[in-house]
């Protein structure tokens, strides 16, 4: 069984986002802040000025950003 994932609110992540109108299309973008977690696997991510400010966002959509 996988290890849970435990992310924590202002945590910088990467977003795996659609780039183009094929579902394919789809490229690691980021980092965005965690602003809340809303449920188990769901978590609230704020995106910059330019795009839709905050999106619901799956835990397996998120991966570790390291500076």
């Amino acid at each position: 069984m996988a290890k849970p994932r435990v992310l924590q609110v202002n945590d910088e992540k990467l977003v795996l986002l659609p780039t183009g109108t094929h579902k394919l299309e789809t490229r690691w973008q980021g980092p965005f802040r965690i602003s809340r977690k809303v449920g188990s696997v769901k978590h609230e991510v704020l995106f910059p000025e330019g795009r839709k400010k905050k999106k619901i966002v799956r835990i397996n959509l998120l991966r570790k950003f390291q500076r």
